[in-house]
Parts: C-alpha cells; sequence; structure tokens
C-alpha cells in the first residue's frame, strides 16, 4: 500500500511576484527531486538530482514566457 505524501509550501506575498515565483520553483525542484524516494531515505536538500530538477523547471518557466509575464503584475 502506498502511502500519501503532502508537500505544503507556503509564501509570503508580502514579497515581490518575481521573489513568489522564484520561491515557488525552487520548493517544486525539491518535489519532484524526492518524488520516487521514501521519507526514510536521507537525500541531502540540494543535491545534484535537486539541481537538475531545478534547472529544468526553470528553463521550462522562462521558454514558455512565465518570466515575461509575471512581470506584468
Amino acid at each position: 500500500m502506498l502511502s500519501k505524501r503532502k508537500l505544503i509550501v507556503y509564501i509570503d506575498v508580502k514579497y515581490p511576484l518575481h521573489f513568489c515565483i522564484d520561491t515557488l520553483l525552487h520548493e517544486y525542484g525539491h518535489a519532484i527531486s524526492w518524488r520516487h524516494v521514501s521519507m526514510d531515505a536521507y537525500i541531502p536538500d540540494h543535491s545534484d538530482e535537486w539541481g537538475v530538477c531545478f534547472a529544468r523547471i526553470y528553463r521550462d518557466f522562462v521558454d514558455e514566457g512565465g518570466d515575461k509575464e509575471s512581470g506584468n503584475y
């Protein structure tokens, strides 16, 4: 039986939008890099796997024009 895991990210909206987006993408990179790992396993927070996940997420965000769209708010 698979146990369900949750990742909760709180973002303080008093910061500029670009900072909030960077934080969300950063934390999403953690979620992606941890998705196949047992909760009992230790993985460094900013491992090489996380770096690859974060780079792909950020690149997709920029390639899709998200950085330009978020600048309008």
